[in-house]
């Protein structure tokens, strides 16, 4: 509860502080796909990715904003918990909510314009297994125990692409960004614990308010 008070604080901030400091407001839904990458990771399927983002352009080129996104991802991941030594990777399913605060930086060019990204967030993910359920692995502090491979960590993301203007308040991102999420946890997830990273490609639509002409 707290944390979607605390998004839902945020949206409303930015949405009403804007007048006050905006050149305008941009709304940016987006989808693509996604790969999980990692020490982790054996290998990867394509999976995919959803997201909408609330910025500010609080001058010529530079947007701040809020974005949340949803990706799925499956991949073979090495044997690190099963007792059965003869299983030596597993197939997994890989969740990821994602909660970022974004900064945006372009020329401002009219037409074509080039951008580069970055950000900061929190990754609320799971490992899940084949039929839908979060992977349990042995705790390392209690044997008798075992522990969800599930968790929320801090994560940024550095990326880029091209942003296309066929009208003045409608426009294309087409880009790639890659998630450095900081998940290792040997002390609850055992020795060989690593963390799984995420490359995303993709499109956002962008709807663009003016606030200041």
């Amino acid at each position: 509860m707290k944390s979607k008070a605390l998004i839902a604080t945020l949206l409303a901030g930015l949405i009403i502080a804007s007048p006050l400091f905006g050149l305008s407001l941009k709304f940016a839904p987006g989808w693509g796909a996604v790969w999980a990458i990692g020490d982790e990771i054996e290998e990867s399927d394509i999976g995919y990715n959803f997201s909408g983002a609330v910025e500010i352009e609080v001058w010529k080129g530079f947007d701040y904003g809020f974005k949340y996104y949803y990706s799925d991802v499956s991949a073979t991941v090495p044997n690190t918990f099963n007792t059965d030594t003869t299983i030596t990777s597993y197939d997994a399913e890989f969740v990821h909510h994602a909660f970022a605060l974004t900064n945006t930086w372009s020329p401002g060019w009219k037409w074509v314009d080039p951008y580069v990204r970055g950000a900061v967030g929190l990754y609320s993910w799971q490992q899940l297994d084949e039929d839908g359920n979060i992977f349990e692995v042995i705790n390392p502090q209690d044997t008798a125990k075992t522990v969800e491979l599930a968790a929320t960590s801090f994560g940024i993301s550095v990326g880029g692409g091209i942003k296309i203007w066929p009208i003045k308040y409608v426009g294309f991102r087409l880009g790639a960004d890659y998630d450095f999420i900081f998940s290792e946890n040997r002390e609850r997830f055992g020795s060989q614990d690593a963390n799984e990273n995420l490359l995303r490609i993709g499109v956002e639509a962008i709807f663009r308010l003016p606030i200041k002409e």
